[in-house]
């Protein structure tokens, strides 16, 4: 028996228009047009739905603390794990940014979260 499509995806987003782009520095960030509270409670809910570690969150701030694991190295410790900030960013009423931040800067590590992000708010 083949049922019909769902209408509406199996974690429904509050981001009904979402895109995914890149800065001149090759940043990626996700743009949603919807307004920061909103905006704030999808992307605490899309972190928890991708797995990541949240370490401590400041909505005053709009700013989420994650835990990064690396590689592990030849004597079992971590040499790579890295503090990560996703930041939540008013720009109108109506639009949210949502970017990523570390102190030693990771295109390919950043780019991963925001596709994580990306998937589960589309």
């Amino acid at each position: 028996i083949r049922r019909p499509p769902r209408s509406t995806p199996l974690y429904s987003s509050a981001a009904s228009d979402v895109y995914k782009r890149q800065d001149k520095d090759g940043d990626t960030k996700i743009k949603v047009m919807i307004s920061y509270p909103r905006a704030w409670a999808a992307v605490e809910r899309s972190l928890k739905i991708a797995g990541f570690e949240l370490v401590d969150k400041n909505r005053d701030e709009g700013k989420f603390y994650l835990s990064w694991e690396g590689e592990s190295s030849f004597f079992g410790r971590n040499q790579s794990d890295k503090l990560i900030q996703v930041q939540v960013e008013k720009i109108e009423e109506d639009i949210s940014i949502i970017s990523v931040f570390m102190e030693n800067k990771d295109l390919e590590v950043s780019r991963e979260i925001i596709s994580q992000l990306n998937q589960v708010l589309t």
